[in-house]
């Protein structure tokens, strides 16, 4: 249900494209993948639908206020299937995961490998001032 051509598609043009892209870069924002990067990928495809509603394009705002309930809606779903995948004995949505990131890996020039991924430091104050150019 969540392993469509297009989701993994928007996936590698935003996050993978070549070496330097934030998938490889920050690698450990996306190992293990996200469900909630598939959620929100899924929901931008459905706001990409709602402008061509009519037959014609019309342009519509990618909002959190219009479609937060679009994306929970994702979010359920996919942690759903993640526990029944779980239950099931054949843990088929992190089969999934991991094959859309090697295959994102892949496509960015990377190793297919799952990384390694040591604990993200934690930020604090500081590095919040810096980042806002204080």
């Amino acid at each position: 249900m969540y392993k469509q051509k297009i989701i993994a598609k928007i996936i590698i043009t935003q996050w993978f494209t070549n070496l330097q892209a934030d998938g490889i870069r920050y690698a450990e924002y996306f190992t293990p993948f996200p469900l909630n990067t598939i959620a929100f990928v899924c929901t931008a495809i459905e706001c990409a639908i709602d402008e061509w509603s009519t037959g014609e394009r019309k342009q519509v705002d990618f909002n959190g206020k219009k479609y937060e309930k679009v994306y929970n809606r994702h979010m359920k779903n996919l942690n759903g299937w993640k526990k029944f995948s779980v239950s099931a004995g054949v843990n088929l949505a992190q089969q999934v995961l991991d094959e859309l990131l090697n295959t994102a890996r892949q496509r960015a020039g990377a190793s297919a490998h799952t990384v390694e991924v040591d604990e993200a430091e934690e930020l604090d104050y500081e590095d919040f001032m810096v980042n806002q150019g204080l």
